[in-house]
């Protein structure tokens, strides 16, 4: 299962992985550190990785947010997407 958490910064986006790590067991959550600003070309590597550990290994993954929502989410907090 691959589930991504959507959402502004600071919504709770974090807490709630936590919250569904612990009650589901999820293998793990992408990304594991907690960037400020990542690049499109970031997310789209980390939303691939997520989908390959999801579908050809078998893994519950939870991805904090997905590729899009740089496009997205940068134009509400005023900065450029990369």
């Amino acid at each position: 299962m691959l589930v991504i958490i959507e959402g502004c910064d600071g919504s709770g986006k974090s807490t709630l992985i936590k919250q569904l790590k612990s009650k589901y067991d999820f293998d793990e959550s992408i990304p594991k550190s907690l960037p400020t600003y990542k690049s499109t070309q970031t997310m789209c590597g980390e939303t691939a990785t997520a989908i390959n550990l999801s579908l050809y290994n078998g893994k519950d993954i939870i991805l904090d947010r997905g590729w899009m929502s740089e496009v997205i989410y940068s134009s509400i907090l005023r900065r450029k997407p990369s």
